[in-house]
């Protein structure tokens, strides 16, 4: 029943018996007569948004169960509640806002409230237990219509003549926590009194009309400027991480972890406190925000803290009965060299600043901040006393005829998370969660970062806050356990020793194939041989770098490996590559000796000091006699320049020994046969082509080079696979896609029955990709696709997962570390994170290079020092990771791709692998663009082999992604512009034209309704224009807007579903959302 403004005195009063039993608005003759009307208080206001945006969510839904002892007086149990309702106003208390400005509370005179009792008695005990169960779970579903329920009802479950289980439940919109302890309390002297004939003496009541004359006395802005000032400059939403795929808006299923902090940690933490003068409370939010901050990857965050809210002035406020209760955000910055004491002592500080300002409307404040309702993304409830447990004892001792053997409290927040802290002899620590957001195994880990922060504190109070580490022993020993790659390979030897072994045994093999031409191994050694005498001559040897300029072709392998036969180390260069770019590399690496296949012309006008050989002329004749190797297992195989972020490139320096162990692992992992040949169509300048050039050589199988360009060509591999039989090929996973697509349309799957492995590094794999594959290759040829990853600095891979395992993958992980290295997912402090919880990626082991070439700074940054190391050092990626539960790693993109978009940080490559989940999609970047106004948003660009509707993009990532992680504009291209590698190239990407505000292109309103949705925008949200993409709340809405705004369109007669917003954010989806459910109902379109 809708209780309207305008209709007050004809609103009937409601049986809450009855209302249960039969779940719909029951009428009566009579008027009820109303005492006072008067404002709600802004938490009352938020409650009520909340509730009508989603009524069947739980949420504010309040349950206290009661396990009695005795026999209980039915009529003295009925009377004693019906004078506890008359006794204070807020329990006859109505609330409405239809058709008004603000909404109000009324207090009735009278209000009757009706109890629903059952008899349970003769079932068995296992059976009444089950029933009690199923009773509660059934209230808590039902919940409360706040626009038409008595927001209070009262069951007694008659379990034997002696025993009874009272199931009391309220709206929270009525009263607070404190207030269970005060009404159960005089309720029960109420009961005694009328049982035992005894006199009451009960205290004066306080209305709760007089908080809400305090409140409205109060210095709001003075508040206003406190609580902004407090968050001034804090843009970044703290959230746990592994999340599920975000549930839908108001759904939840509360479950909860608790466990207890023993006496002696108790008293520790309150020693800790009474010595920096602060609360436990305080104590146990500054371990709260450093756990936050290395969730987050920050030494900022907020969460809430629910204050009383009871202010000490107002006289009876001890004992008066209301909703006092408030949010509070609570701030915990610090810095590396902060000291957990000194962090302790801020905390402190900050609380008694603003407890004068606790009253201050928190949903208020959240509007003119700019993470608006992701300020906070759960609380932290302090109890100095349980409820359920200080009603347990203080009625358990009270002679009313029976006793309270057990007292259970149940609330639930619009929050996925709450934090509750029960102090007594011990500390008792729920985790509430909601189980459609989180999985269980998060939470408990949570406990379990909790002890050990607070296990470091509680022996070092003058810790630094760098010197903390997440890690719990259990999860020390698993991260350890999944580093165990100790594996034996040839130590001892070299890349061209390696060769040479292998020439000696098949020398008739063909080696190296390139169209109709066919080297064997004999010839390869022989010809490399000759080549290796000249560079000696010409002063090549062990620490000489030597530049090769070249196409890929046999003379390529030739001429590498005439230099590491030589003793000296390759450094290739494109010569498609730019001029500038080859003069610089030649200058920084200090090359003494230049080798160019073809005319010399390929190097252009490039200055170079040293010597400069052809390539053609350097094998062209001389001594083909085994020579004797000069270089060692730790000199240098190649340097290979990457990009660098001053825009010059910078080498890599790779020992050989680190060679040989990455081509070890591969030959022991994917088994080569003599009959196998690899395809080498990746750029030698790119290091992927480092096992392309030399493992096939480990067993005797052959290499194939693919012509020059060809490797942008899907067809020219196909063709080199089917006339070569090509067993082992890589793609980076875009060139990937578009050699999928051709397979798909072309019909060609045939030609590809060698192939035997693909391998896929450089880019993230995504899911959708690892699925065509399987549909097309390892389905009809069993062929394998595995995800390889690692940088330059560390050897082209360190880690690896097999695609080809049964089923569908949620995801494709990076795997786990092949021989010899391990890996780290390191916090900002270089501590290891646990499982789920991102961090930088920090390699160690065999495969780590020297350093860089003439950049020792760079190298002390990049390649640092750790205990944990085998060798005590270790290589930062600078890519985001973290840990599977299973020992694999997920790559969550680059630490410099990363953005934050109203307040969340983002990693892109996330929403770039569901984008490639798109029906139609073929690839995807993501990047972030920047207003000239500073604000940020995201811009998706894609191909596809259709034209793509939008909507349907943004649909399909809502499914997965919150609402902030979809791109405010799509771009759809030809084809996505690669750099030289067969990357992504961003900074090609054509700008995208976008209009200050939310965001979004601005597109007038086109149809009736999609104007009349603009106009009603326009008035709640005080905005001059609103387009039919922007978002209702990028624009300043909020909960109790958007029920203003529900019942403004419903004011129209038109149809609209609670919280619909939450779903249909522009004027545009709101707009389709009406028109479908007018055509359900078969209303004619406005």
């Amino acid at each position: 029943m809708s209780c309207h403004w305008k209709s007050l005195q004809t609103c009937p009063t409601l049986s809450a018996d009855s209302a249960y039993r039969r779940g719909r608005e029951q009428t009566v003759e009579t008027k009820p007569q109303i005492q006072q009307i008067y404002p709600m208080t802004p938490m009352q206001e938020g409650m009520m948004a909340y509730s009508l945006l989603y009524p069947k969510s739980g949420v504010y839904f309040e349950q206290l169960t009661l396990s009695l002892e005795g026999e209980l007086h039915r009529a003295a149990f009925a009377e004693s509640f019906r004078q506890l309702v008359a006794r204070y106003d807020i329990l006859r208390t109505i609330f409405v806002h239809q058709n008004m400005e603000r909404p109000r509370q009324v207090v009735l005179k009278e209000r009757s409230v009706d109890i629903d009792w059952q008899d349970i008695s003769g079932l068995a005990p296992e059976q009444q237990t089950a029933f009690i169960a199923s009773f509660k779970e059934q209230d808590k579903k039902r919940g409360f219509d706040i626009s038409r329920d008595v927001l209070m009802r009262v069951s007694v479950l008659q379990t034997a003549a002696d025993a009874c289980t009272v199931v009391w439940s309220f709206h929270h919109i009525l009263m607070d926590g404190w207030c269970n302890g005060i009404v159960m309390g005089e309720f029960f002297q109420i009961y005694r009194s009328l049982t035992q004939g005894t006199q009451l003496q009960l205290g004066e009541v306080k209305p709760y009309s007089d908080y809400i004359k305090w409140l409205k006395k109060q210095d709001r802005e003075a508040a206003e400027a406190h609580w902004l000032n407090e968050l001034a400059g804090y843009d970044q939403a703290a959230v746990l991480p592994l999340r599920k795929t975000p549930a839908a808006p108001g759904a939840s299923r509360q479950e909860k972890v608790v466990f207890t902090l023993d006496e002696t940690v108790k008293s520790g933490l309150q020693n800790l406190a009474n010595k920096q003068q602060a609360t436990l409370n305080s104590v146990f939010q500054a371990i709260w925000g450093i756990m936050l901050q290395r969730c987050n990857h920050t030494d900022d965050v907020v969460f809430g803290s629910v204050v009383s809210g009871r202010p000490a002035e107002i006289p009876g406020i001890e004992t008066m009965v209301g909703l006092f209760i408030n949010l509070v955000p609570v701030r915990v910055q610090s810095t590396g060299d902060t000291s957990f004491s000194e962090l302790v002592r801020r905390v402190q500080e900050r609380a008694l600043a603003g407890e004068k300002h606790d009253f201050y409307p928190f949903p208020d404040l959240q509007l003119k901040t700019p993470l608006k309702d992701e300020l906070v993304d759960h609380i932290l409830v302090f109890e100095n006393f349980p409820v359920d447990q200080k009603l347990a004892r203080e009625l358990g001792e009270d002679n009313v005829g029976f006793t309270v053997r057990e007292a259970e409290m149940f609330e639930q927040t619009n929050f996925n998370l709450d934090v509750i802290v029960m102090t007594g002899d011990t500390l008792t620590v729920q985790l509430k969660y909601n189980a459609l957001v989180y999985d269980r195994a998060v939470i408990e880990r949570v406990e379990g970062h909790l002890r050990t922060i607070i296990g470091q504190v509680l022996s070092n109070p003058q810790l630094l806050i760098s010197e903390i580490s997440l890690l719990t022993a259990e999860e020390q020993t698993q991260i350890a356990a999944w580093n165990l790659t100790a594996a034996p390979y040839p130590q001892d030897t070299t890349l061209a020793g390696l060769f040479a072994r292998q020439a000696a045994k098949t020398p008739d093999k063909a080696a190296a194939i390139f169209d109709d031409r066919t080297l064997s191994y004999r010839e390869l050694q022989e010809r490399s041989n000759a080549a290796a005498r000249q560079l000696r001559e010409g002063g090549v040897g062990p620490g000489s770098i030597v530049a090769l300029l070249a196409e890929r072709s046999p003379e390529l392998i030739i001429g590498i490996l005439a230099i590491l036969k030589a003793g000296g180390a390759y450094l290739p260069l494109d010569p498609h590559h730019p001029l500038e770019r080859t003069r610089y590399i030649l200058t920084d690496s200090g090359a003494g000796v230049l080798l160019v296949q073809g005319a010399e012309s390929l190097l252009g006008d490039a200055d170079f000091a040293g010597t400069v050989i052809g390539l053609n002329d350097l094998l062209s004749g001389g001594d083909v006699a085994d020579l004797e190797l000069m270089s060692g297992p730790t000199d240098l195989a190649y340097v290979i320049y990457t990009s660098g972020s001053t825009g010059q490139p910078k080498g890599a320096l790779i020992e050989q020994h680190s060679v040989i162990n990455r081509l070890a692992w591969m030959q022991k992992q994917f088994p080569l046969t003599d009959q196998d040949v690899i395809l080498q169509k990746t750029p030698f300048t790119f290091d992927v082509s480092v096992w392309e050039l030399f493992w096939w050589m480990l067993a005797g199988a052959s290499v194939c080079f693919l012509q020059p360009g060809g490797e942008k060509e899907p067809e020219q591999v196909i063709d080199a696979v089917g006339r070569h039989g090509v067993t082992v090929m890589h793609f980076v996973p875009s060139m990937l896609s578009v050699f999928l697509d051709v397979l798909e349309a072309g019909g060609r799957r045939g030609e590809l029955g060698t192939l035997r492995y693909v391998f896929a590094s450089g880019e993230a794999l995504g899911v959708k990709q690892a699925v065509r594959f399987k549909r097309q290759l390892q389905a009809h040829h069993g062929t394998r696709l595995i995800n390889l990853y690692g940088p330059t600095e560390a050897t082209v891979d360190v880690s690896w997962y097999d695609c080809s395992q049964p089923g569908e993958p949620d995801l494709i992980p990076i795997g786990k570390p092949i021989d010899n290295h391990q890996l780290y997912v390191m916090d900002a402090y270089g501590h290891p994170q646990p499982v789920g919880v991102s961090g930088e990626l920090y390699i160690a082991g065999t495969g780590l290079a020297r350093g860089y070439l003439n950049r020792p700074e760079l190298t002390a940054e990049k390649f640092v020092a750790h205990e944990l190391a085998p060798a005590g050092r270790m290589y930062r990626t600078g890519d985001l990771a973290r840990w599977l539960p299973d020992g694999n790693i997920e790559y969550l993109g680059r630490i410099d791709h990363q953005v934050k978009i109203r307040g969340f940080r983002i990693e892109l490559g996330e929403i770039e692998a569901q984008l490639l989940e798109a029906e139609g999609v073929k690839a995807a970047v993501v990047i972030a663009h920047t207003h000239s106004n500073g604000s940020q948003m995201l811009i998706a660009y894609v191909t596809a082999s259709h034209t793509l509707e939008t909507q349907k993009l943004r649909d399909h990532l809502a499914r997965t992604l919150p609402d902030y992680m979809i791109p405010a504009q799509f771009i759809q291209l030809d084809s996505i512009p690669l750099n030289a590698n067969g990357k992504a190239d961003r900074k090609a990407l054509p700008a995208a034209d976008l209009q200050v505000g939310t965001g979004t292109a601005y597109e007038a309103p086109g149809t009736e309704l999609e104007t009349a949705l603009a106009e009603i925008w326009q008035k709640l949200l005080g905005v001059e224009r609103v387009g039919v993409h922007d978002n209702f709340f990028e624009l300043g809405g909020q909960s109790l807007l958007a029920v203003k705004m529900e019942v403004e369109i419903e004011n129209l007669d038109l149809p609209i579903e609670d919280a619909a917003i939450y779903t249909h954010r522009t004027i545009r989806e709101l707009a389709a959302h009406i028109e479908r459910l007018q055509a359900e109902e078969g209303v004619t379109k406005r």
